[in-house]
């Protein structure tokens, strides 16, 4: 049975945190640090949340001293020595159960339309309606981190958010890949270099991704 809220970080998320904690401090991290690494106020309710999102996928732990380390299996993902990071990545990814579970049923990344893995997280999992939204956007995001999410929903669900977010459209550019297809992107006014920092590192892993699934076909 899961817990009423999902996660407060998808595992694509964390990924990308422990990365940028690493880049930014090391092997430990301040708790005192993590509202900057996190993009979030000291006072948010979220801090304590998100903490223990990346404790219970095993990417850090506390120290003695009440500061968070990054585990080995962190450091097998973000440093890996030869291919040990994709065995660590499912590693971090299964140790949530729902994901492990469904993961276990959808390895090749392609999950049931919305309204039916919706239908699966209450019916199997006992997830209360009013919160089963949140609970699918965690299990769709943290699916990306592994291999991608291809489901003809998640393509409509992402096209209507660009939609509700019209006034960002003033922002956005777009370009052609070397392949022909075209890349898009807005970037709000205040943007700072700890956000192009998470982006970066976001496609890093995204990119590292794609190339591991490369190899293997």
């Amino acid at each position: 049975m899961a817990t009423k809220y999902p996660p407060a970080l998808s595992f694509s998320e964390a990924l990308v945190v422990i990365k940028k904690m690493k880049v930014d401090h090391g092997n430990e991290t301040s708790v005192e640090l993590m509202p900057k690494v996190l993009n979030i106020s000291p006072n948010s309710s979220y801090l304590p949340r998100k903490i223990a999102a990346l404790q219970a996928f095993g990417l850090v732990e506390k120290t003695p001293s009440d500061d968070l380390a990054l585990t080995e299996l962190a450091l097998q993902i973000i440093k890996p020595i030869g291919d040990e990071d994709k065995e660590a990545i499912l590693k971090a990814f299964q140790k949530n159960d729902v994901l492990s579970d469904l993961w276990n049923k959808y390895s090749d990344g392609k999950l049931p339309s919305a309204e039916q893995t919706q239908q699966i997280l209450m019916k199997n999992y006992q997830i209360p309606r009013e919160t089963v939204k949140q609970w699918y956007e965690f299990v769709i995001d943290s699916f990306r981190a592994i291999g991608g999410v291809q489901t003809e929903d998640w393509l409509k669900e992402a096209n209507a958010v660009l939609d509700a977010r019209t006034p960002l459209r003033q922002h956005y550019q777009n370009f052609l890949l070397p392949t022909g297809s075209k890349f898009e992107f807005s970037l709000p006014d205040n943007v700072t270099i700890d956000d192009f920092d998470f982006i970066i590192g976001f496609f890093e892993l995204k990119k590292k991704t794609i190339s591991k699934n490369a190899v293997t076909k």
